[in-house]
């Protein structure tokens, strides 16, 4: 018993002395931030950082991309960042401006202006800004965020390509337990809140009968309440995707009996999940998985 008791004090040293090492280790190189705009760009960013830093989104699931404005903490975080990512002035309206400041100076990521992006139009010809739902795009800002973080810290780069390596495995893995299922869905009816979803239509073959909204961030006037009111009657779809923002009153006023209409509500934002490493690959299961509980006949739910 005395020898044993004798010889943990030496173990317990060699244990804090293995861990100072290894903090002094992991302590040579500076910690990479990058600072997004939205949540899933922050999803994309983590798994390349990996274990070398931390990213973070400054868009919370009250903001409007459209309309946000910066606050001083926010400023501070983008100052600090080695890499500011965002969609573009499509999609963060209000903060072209100083972003566009910023590329002049810093590391700075435009991702639908990024060669290789796929890039659709929405039914007003205006840019589809929710280009992070195409699991192709993804990998495209995935790349470049690896090549940026590259260039900052060279030492890393084998790191950086690891792990992006590691999230095109991740990428294909979700998307390949899905595709089949909802490829087998593709002449059901549905329909969807505001048209926010067609770069993943477009990926697994599958196409919306109508968006409720053209703008959910305007009113709609009567007339075109109305005109909403009649396809609804005349497309009878089999369900409808909505949206944790969505207004209750107007889906109510365009749709006054859910009774045989199947409604899941959908998150493209992922403010649900937590930044992590795993959390693009969720994104892409959970909006996966809300298309298939709509469209799925009522026999196999």
């Amino acid at each position: 018993m005395s020898n044993l008791n004798y010889f943990r004090p030496a173990r317990s040293v060699i244990g804090v002395i293995a861990g100072l090492i290894l903090c002094a280790a992991s302590s040579a190189y500076a910690a990479v931030d990058v600072i997004t705009t939205i949540r899933p760009l922050a999803f994309i960013a983590q798994a390349i950082v990996g274990q070398h830093g931390q990213a973070q989104s400054i868009m919370d699931a009250q903001d409007s991309p459209h309309h946000f404005t910066l606050t001083p903490s926010d400023r501070l975080q983008i100052a600090d960042s080695e890499i500011m990512v965002w969609v573009g002035p499509i999609l963060e309206t209000e903060l072209a401006d100083f972003l566009f400041d910023q590329e002049r100076s810093r590391a700075v990521i435009r991702a639908a202006s990024l060669p290789t992006m796929t890039i659709s139009s929405l039914a007003s010809g205006e840019t589809d800004p929710h280009i992070w739902l195409s699991p192709d795009n993804a990998t495209v800002i995935a790349r470049a965020i690896s090549e940026e973080l590259s260039a900052l810290q060279p030492e890393l780069a084998a790191d950086f390509e690891a792990n992006l390596q590691n999230f095109v495995a991740a990428v294909e893995a979700a998307t390949a337990m899905h595709r089949d299922e909802l490829q087998g869905l593709s002449t059901r009816s549905f329909m969807v809140y505001h048209d926010a979803y067609q770069y993943f239509e477009e990926y697994f073959s599958l196409r919306h009968s109508l968006a409720l909204v053209d703008n959910p961030e305007v009113e709609p006037g009567m007339r075109a309440l109305l005109s909403k009111r009649e396809q609804i009657a005349d497309l009878q779809p089999d369900c409808l995707l909505l949206e944790p923002d969505a207004r209750e009153p107007l889906v109510a006023t365009l749709i006054p009996d859910r009774s045989n209409l199947r409604v899941v509500t959908i998150d493209p934002l992922g403010y649900g999940i937590a930044i992590s490493a795993a959390a693009y690959p969720e994104l892409i299961e959970s909006v996966a998985g809300a298309f298939t509980g709509c469209l799925s006949p009522a026999e196999m739910n």
